[in-house]
């Protein structure tokens, strides 16, 4: 958790592509694929790749 939220630059609940770059070469170049509803941000679920640990 402490990991998204110091990436959620803007604090509005969602990783957007450009937080990310800043932060994690890992998010960075899976970006696309872990943004499974494309709406160009990360949520906490597909930050963590699943809904069973809610924030």
């Amino acid at each position: 958790m402490a990991q998204f939220d110091g990436t959620d630059a803007d604090k509005d609940g969602r990783l957007a592509r450009e937080e990310v770059a800043r932060q994690s070469r890992y998010l960075t170049d899976n970006f696309d694929r872990l943004d499974t509803s494309k709406d160009g941000y990360l949520s906490w679920e597909e930050f963590i790749g699943h809904d069973r640990w809610p924030k």
